[in-house]
């Protein structure tokens, strides 16, 4: 069940591509920069949704509830465990403003600009809290995510757009994400232990992650996201 958990994880922040610490401010700037692209008013999102994931000749489904509330600039992403039944994780992930979620997606695949994501595990998915801190330069670029529980990543290189090129991990490995807008994908090379592992994250117009697709150590996992239900918050 945890390489479903860490599935998830993935498509909780659409573009949330790793964790790191690096210098610059927490907080994004206000609207603007990050490649000059126009910033939409409104986003779609996901309220629920089926996750299913293939390894190894198994297949485990679970569902997937999310909701966005503009009051707190919060949105919370529940997973059940396998089946649909008993809950798995709780992530809640903080915004500074509901700008800054909606113009996440003013490219896709999306940026970062969340502030934090504090993510709770229960039942099949173990048990703990861990927080993650998303860190910014001026330009709103994703500089690093430092995590209270895992490795931390810096971020040194960015696309037109803002989005995060090349990272390193403070184990020592490295992270390559190369996107690709006509197809709606980012494509993640990670090095590291003697290991190399490439994740593809497909998402759709709207920004939203429908597959996810993992290979390492010569075994691919692929999780798919059948979103069957979303809302729409606007600025």
């Amino acid at each position: 069940m945890k390489s479903l958990a860490a599935a998830i994880a993935l498509a909780l922040l659409a573009a949330g591509c790793s964790n790191s610490s690096s210098p610059g401010s927490t907080n994004p700037a206000g609207p603007g920069g990050g490649g000059g692209t126009t910033a939409p008013t409104c986003r779609t999102y996901p309220t629920a949704s089926t996750v299913t994931t293939t390894a190894l000749g198994t297949t485990i489904t679970a569902q997937l509830t999310g909701a966005f509330n503009s009051s707190t600039n919060t949105g919370t992403i529940t997973v059940s465990g396998p089946g649909g039944v008993g809950l798995c994780s709780t992530s809640v992930h903080a915004w500074r403003t509901t700008a800054d979620f909606v113009d996440e997606v003013r490219v896709v695949p999306p940026v970062t600009l969340a502030l934090t994501t504090t993510t709770t595990n229960s039942g099949t998915c173990g048990s703990g809290t861990g927080i993650a801190t998303y860190n910014y330069d001026g330009q709103r670029r994703l500089t690093g995510v430092t995590n209270t529980v895992g490795g931390n990543t810096t971020y040194t290189a960015w696309d037109s757009s803002g989005r995060p090129t090349t990272g390193t991990s403070s184990g020592g490995g490295t992270i390559s994400n190369v996107y690709n807008d006509s197809a709606r994908t980012v494509t993640q090379t990670q090095t590291g232990g003697g290991t190399t592992s490439v994740s593809t994250l497909t998402y759709d117009a709207n920004g939203i992650q429908i597959s996810i697709v993992v290979t390492s150590s010569g075994q691919t996992s692929t999780t798919t996201f059948n979103n069957t239900s979303t809302a729409m918050v606007c600025k």
